[in-house]
């Protein structure tokens, strides 16, 4: 959160609210899972107070959700009129991927919503629930996930029990993150190395198809490629009444820096 936090105060001149639900989103999963509606909620009446009380416009928040919290900024954003964006963070897929659009993330939720999927197979959410949904290295298992012992943090450490044993669901984080820092936008200061590389999904029909260079090339070409991460909202139809289903896959790196 705190490196999420600081990379987006490097990329624009944004005010960043983190959300503490610690406590309703403690096991069982089942309780964690109903209570994502009431944090919604929570959320929702936050923004409209922010809006009536200090002017602000609806299509300038955008939501950010990790697993669970995916599905909580879908609450929230069904609850507000003209929410401008949310970024799902491979959402959970258990109690959720045979709920109906309303009670899980959508695109109806926002007025674009971004989606990476991680860990499809496992905690994450196998169907498109977006605008525009990347699935990075087939949206399974990442690089780097099955041996446990080349796992390191972004610091050098070892990583913790928790995060080793859900590694490919915390990836999506740690892409997204990446994407910010490498974003044309992001303040470089004199201290930090620009990469400048973007993870760019190539639009397909399975992961299959992408490896072995056999996508469609019926979609129009300004939709061949997205961008996954903080420009993904540079997609050209996001603005569409209707937008066609879209799926984009690319490959990754096992380590940081994971695009290349």
């Amino acid at each position: 959160m705190s490196i999420l936090k600081d990379a987006l105060l490097g990329w624009a001149d944004v005010n960043v609210i983190t959300v503490d639900w610690f406590r309703a989103a403690t096991l069982p999963y089942t309780r964690a899972a109903a209570n994502t509606a009431i944090v919604g909620q929570q959320i929702s009446r936050l923004i409209n107070s922010l809006i009536e009380s200090y002017g602000g416009i609806p299509e300038n928040f955008h939501l950010i959700g990790h697993s669970l919290g995916s599905h909580v900024a879908g609450y929230a954003g069904g609850a507000l009129d003209g929410l401008g964006r949310i970024t799902a963070l491979d959402p959970a897929g258990p109690l959720f991927a045979t709920n109906e659009e309303n009670n899980r993330l959508d695109p109806s939720d926002a007025s674009f919503v971004d989606v990476i999927h991680t860990d499809k197979d496992c905690l994450g959410l196998r169907m498109p629930s977006g605008h525009v949904d990347f699935y990075p290295n087939g949206g399974t298992e990442q690089p780097g996930c099955a041996a446990v012992e080349n796992f390191r943090d972004d610091v050098g450490g070892i990583l913790t029990m928790l995060d080793s044993s859900f590694c490919s669901h915390f990836r999506a984080i740690k892409l997204f993150t990446e994407s910010i820092f490498n974003s044309p936008s992001f303040n470089v200061t004199e201290n930090e190395v620009e990469n400048g590389c973007q993870f760019i999904g190539i639009l397909c029909d399975t992961y299959d198809d992408f490896l072995q260079g056999t996508c469609s090339n019926d979609a129009p070409e300004n939709l061949m490629t997205a961008i996954l991460g903080i420009d993904a909202d540079m997609y050209p139809e996001r603005d569409s009444p209707n937008p066609p289903p879209t799926s984009y896959y690319l490959q990754t790196n096992a380590v940081k820096p994971y695009c290349s």
